[in-house]
């Protein structure tokens, strides 16, 4: 009996192992002429293509053993600028930092609370360095009953690849003279908020309004406070040509991960992902190089966890319109008209300024005249340091216009 049963598990088994395996090898066969089919009808509309191997296994190894200023420019300079009130803003961050990794649910009260507590922890501080400079980004009044003045905050829900560096940096001299705090949130790959943070962000915020003067950066979707009833701060932004954000981005994804895991540590999919030519990606249409249909990520587990494995697999495409369209559910599919509408309407009634990374002069000019407060010598500033600060030296301009197109087509 022992012997007909064991007999019966293992053929179970071994059934199991040759369906799996049939199953993995018949989509490896239909992918395979999915990609063969749309390279040959790629061929008769645009005839020969070539694929620019930027990527090298010596090239990819060469970039793994390199040091981050070898190859990504100035990275660093904003983050370790000198400014009056550093120490401060370094506790708020952390207090930021802390309250996004809670994972427990928590009442209104609770996030208002942990609010509360961030800023009445550097109110010393606070006070004592404003005591040291001209002007400060102390709300005078703060003790009064004029209440939430959200006049006060600034959020630039910055853009990856589009001048945010730059403007980082801007912001941290211009915080100096200005007298306000620039708060930038170091929770990486995390721009899809859960329903905890929201609120717990918007009220960090109210509080701010009332104690200090702040601009608050961060790669996150656009939030609507008013859902929460909560004050609206003031937002704004700058965004590329789609184009040229997706190229830049392209390479920029595949630095860092090779920054942070040798190609020896790669799985041979993982490798040929990252070593893939973006001719290829946008002929063969990967999914990076495509558009419609995608559904963006909302867990908090599977946003973080590209910055955990550094694994290639979780690269997807442009989220760019989440920044201005935020976290209905409309927005997060990739290609939902809604989703457009919705961008367009937040731009035109709930952003102060979005500038344009191709014409930076103007940007700087019109959130100068529009947000004195914070902005107030930018042109100026900008002129005397418009060098490219975050500039990636694997970006390539050799895509073939045809490639260009059909990008900018999806797009």
């Amino acid at each position: 009996m022992r012997s007909g049963s064991l007999t019966k598990n293992c053929t179970t088994i071994l059934a199991i192992i040759v369906t799996i395996w049939f199953c993995s090898h018949l989509f490896f066969v239909v992918d395979e002429g999915y990609r063969t089919a749309l390279r040959a009808a790629w061929r008769a509309n645009y005839g020969h293509f070539n694929y620019n191997m930027l990527l090298t296994p010596k090239k990819m190894q060469e970039l793994h053993g390199m040091k981050r200023r070898d190859f990504l420019q100035g990275h660093n300079a904003a983050r370790n600028s000198d400014r009056p009130w550093r120490k401060i803003e370094d506790m708020l961050e952390t207090s930021l930092v802390h309250m996004f990794d809670r994972t427990d649910p928590m009442k209104g009260w609770e996030l208002k609370k942990l609010g509360n507590s961030a800023w009445k922890n550097v109110s010393k501080e606070l006070k004592l360095a404003s005591k040291k400079v001209e002007v400060s980004p102390l709300v005078k009044d703060a003790s009064s009953d004029k209440g939430v003045d959200m006049s006060n905050v600034l959020v630039y829900n910055r853009i990856p690849k589009s001048g945010s560096t730059m403007m980082l940096g801007l912001l941290y001299e211009l915080g100096k003279s200005l007298g306000y705090l620039v708060l930038r949130g170091k929770y990486h790959s995390y721009r899809y908020f859960g329903k905890n943070d929201r609120p717990g962000l918007g009220y960090f915020l109210e509080q701010a309004s009332t104690r200090a003067k702040t601009v608050y950066v961060q790669h996150q979707y656009y939030v609507n406070f008013t859902l929460h009833r909560q004050q609206q701060p003031t937002y704004i932004n700058i965004m590329r040509d789609p184009v040229e954000h997706l190229i830049s981005s392209y390479y920029y994804k595949r630095t860092v991960i090779l920054q942070n895991k040798s190609p020896q540590q790669m799985t041979e999919e993982e490798r040929r992902i990252v070593s893939e030519p973006l001719e290829q990606c946008v002929i063969e249409r990967r999914l990076e190089c495509v558009y419609y249909g995608y559904t963006v990520h909302k867990n908090k587990t599977d946003q973080l966890e590209f910055r955990k494995t550094w694994s290639p697999t979780y690269l997807y495409p442009s989220d760019v319109l989440l920044y201005f369209c935020g976290h209905d559910e409309e927005c997060t599919q990739l290609g939902n008209p809604l989703a457009l509408q919705k961008a367009k309407h937040n731009v035109d009634k709930n952003f102060a300024v979005v500038g344009l990374l191709e014409h930076l002069n103007e940007t700087m000019a019109v959130l100068e005249h529009k947000l004195p407060r914070f902005f107030e010598g930018a042109q100026k500033l900008y002129r005397e340091n418009s060098e490219v600060k975050n500039k990636n030296s694997m970006k390539t301009n050799s895509l073939s216009e045809p490639v260009r197109l059909a990008l900018k087509k999806r797009l």
